[in-house]
């Protein structure tokens, strides 16, 4: 990112809009509303936390330069939601800010200490399972219903009008 990447905002919005999803609205401490975007290789990370939660998202991307830079995490995100195709995104060479370009438009973000990066756990190796929200909605519906049921047993017959967890 310090010099320079190219993708495609289709590519990247889903990762931004998951990151965005997990920043506080307000909070004091401005490393935990921050995107910060990590290029190498062919691809970009998109990472943030609200300090108990963390996302990290990696999207194909054309890197000319390698880096990483954090930004204010809903500013950028809401700015390239509303441009349309390829960007490039990249530091100025102070790293003071971060510029996003799109053919002959140009922004101009700030950019955050790199002292403000807080390392990310790793992920863990192994094998992964990958489920649905539809799939853990119905398993949750199911262990509540299943739960309702053994309390209404354990009461004497008392009937629980409502559970809440």
């Amino acid at each position: 990112v310090d010099g320079g990447l190219a993708a495609g905002d289709r590519v990247i919005i889903e990762g931004l809009q998951k990151s965005a999803g997990i920043i506080p609205a307000k909070t004091g401490a401005a490393f935990l509303r921050s995107i910060w975007m990590e290029a190498e290789g062919g691809s970009l990370k998109i990472m943030s936390t609200d300090s108990s939660l963390e996302f990290c998202g990696e999207y194909p991307a054309q890197v000319l330069t390698p880096g990483r830079v954090g930004v204010q995490g809903r500013a950028f995100c809401d700015l390239v939601r509303n441009l349309k195709g390829e960007l490039s995104i990249k530091a100025d060479p102070e790293g003071k800010n971060v510029l996003i370009e799109q053919g002959r438009r140009k922004y101009k973000l700030p950019a955050n200490e790199p002292e403000w990066f807080q390392p990310f756990a790793p992920f863990p190796e192994g094998e992964t399972v990958f489920w649905s929200g539809d799939f853990l909605q119905e398993l949750i519906s199911c262990t509540m219903k299943m739960m309702k049921s053994i309390l209404m047993s354990l009461h004497e017959g008392q009937v629980i009008q409502e559970i809440r967890i």
